[in-house]
This record gives structure tokens, sequence and C-alpha cells, in this order.
């Protein structure tokens, strides 16, 4: 007999806690197979991650609201 209980639909934070959940298993994985990376690796990977968002939305903030700064 089919089970005819109502599954709500997933609300956008459980989506976003299973995207962050897959991306922590896939960074887990990574480190399984490459090993550790050094402080100033990830220093150097952060600030280019820094630039990219930066010159991809200057004009807008990464959460797509509108800014407040003043201008």
């Amino acid at each position: 007999m089919p089970d005819d209980r109502h599954t709500p639909e997933p609300t956008e934070a459980e989506r976003q806690a299973r995207a962050l959940a897959a991306l922590i298993d896939a960074a887990g994985d990574d480190l399984e197979r490459n090993g550790p990376v050094s402080p100033a690796e990830l220093r150097q990977r952060l600030e280019a991650l820094e630039a990219e968002w930066a010159g991809a939305g200057a004009d807008k903030p990464p959460n797509g609201k509108a800014s407040r700064r003043p201008g």
C-alpha cells in the first residue's frame, strides 16, 4: 500500500544545508586524495577567490540584495 502522506518540499535552508554538506564531503575526499594544504597555499587560494568575487560582482553583493553603500 503506497504511503499517501504529504511530504513537504525542502526549505531553502535545507537545500543550502545539503549543498554545504556535499561541498564538505567533496573537500574531505580531496583532502584524502591530495593531503593537507599549506597555510601559504590556502591564503593564496582565498585571495584569488576574493579577487574573483570582487571582479564578478563589484556592483552587486554576493547574496543578491541591493547594496546599501552610500554612493
